[in-house]
Parts: structure tokens; C-alpha cells; sequence
């Protein structure tokens, strides 16, 4: 019968001696892994914004979308105007008028000004002898 093993000699032969893994950075390999990614993103956008069929989807999609939000504009502009409510249009057209008012109250004002004589300056009042008061009389000690 062959002989078994004692637990304390099969306890060295079942060790395999172990070798530390040395685990990376995880800071670092997030890093590189960002990197790369950004890297890839660069390439896949630098590749599609040569690609012609993908220029022309996106020049149709913002002409589209252009075109859409004038008719928005459009729309509320009406319906501000069938309620009777001041719209944008309108403000902008107020200020437009006040603005040209207020250069021809300037062109008139310089106008004016160089219709009007000047006046004269107006002479300086002359300067007014002081006032001499009578010396005071002092009570005498004797009273």
C-alpha cells in the first residue's frame, strides 16, 4: 500500500509559489481610456465632416430648421396681431421713429442755436464797500 502523505509534507507541494500581480493605476488607465476615446471621436467627426452626403443632410436639416422657426415667428407675430397685443415688430418700429425724431429735434436745436445771438455777458456786480461798525463801547468796572 503506498504510503500517504502527511498533512505538513503535502502542505509545501501544494503551495505554488504566488506571483504579486502588480495592479495599474486606475486614475491612469481612466486616463488612457479617455484619451482614446476622445482620439476616436476626433477621427469619426474629422472623417464625416468630409463626407458630401452627410454635409448636404446637415446643410437641408439647418436650412430646414431655419425655415421652421421663421414660420414660428410668423405664426405668433399673427396671432399677437388678431389679439390686438403689441409684437416685437411693432416696438422695434417705435424706436426706429423715436430715434429719427430725436435727430431732427437735435438738427433743429443747432439750428436754432446759430439763429439766436448770443447775449452779452452780463457785467459782474461791483464788489460792495464793507460795512464799518462803530467801535463798541465796553461797560467800565467802576459801574
Amino acid at each position: 500500500m503506498p504510503r500517504k502523505a502527511s498533512p505538513k509534507e503535502a502542505a509545501p507541494a501544494a503551495k505554488a509559489p504566488s506571483k504579486k500581480l502588480a495592479m495599474p493605476d486606475p486614475t491612469h488607465l481612466v486616463k488612457e481610456v479617455t484619451e482614446q476615446i476622445w482620439k476616436q471621436t476626433e477621427d469619426f467627426w474629422g472623417q464625416m465632416t468630409r463626407n458630401p452626403a452627410f454635409l448636404a443632410a446637415m446643410s437641408t436639416a439647418m436650412e430646414q430648421s431655419h425655415a421652421l422657426t421663421g414660420r414660428v415667428q410668423e405664426l405668433v407675430s399673427q396671432s399677437m396681431k388678431s389679439m390686438n397685443m403689441v409684437t416685437r415688430d411693432d416696438i422695434q418700429a417705435v424706436i426706429r421713429r423715436l430715434d429719427a425724431l430725436s435727430e431732427q429735434l437735435s438738427d433743429l436745436n443747432d439750428k436754432l442755436d446759430e439763429l439766436t445771438p448770443q447775449p452779452a455777458p452780463a457785467p459782474k456786480p461791483a464788489a460792495k464797500p464793507k460795512a464799518t461798525t462803530p467801535a463798541r463801547r465796553t461797560k467800565k468796572a467802576s459801574d
